[in-house]
């Protein structure tokens, strides 16, 4: 389920949210981040090891 969509419903329905929830959506916004900042490395990695590729085929 989309983290905003559940904080938008914590919000609307003005429930309490127990300590628990609060960490599991701490935990799974940290690991979206980790998990796109891993992914931009990887490309970013891939376009600089095609480029080490073409260098070495020219020289």
């Amino acid at each position: 389920m989309n983290l905003s969509l559940i904080a938008s419903y914590f919000h609307t329905h003005r429930q309490p949210v127990d300590e628990y929830t609060k960490l599991e959506l701490d935990q799974h916004a940290r690991l979206s981040r980790i998990r796109r900042d891993t992914q931009a490395i990887d490309e970013e990695l891939a376009r600089q090891s095609a480029t080490l590729d073409q260098a070495r085929r020219i020289a």
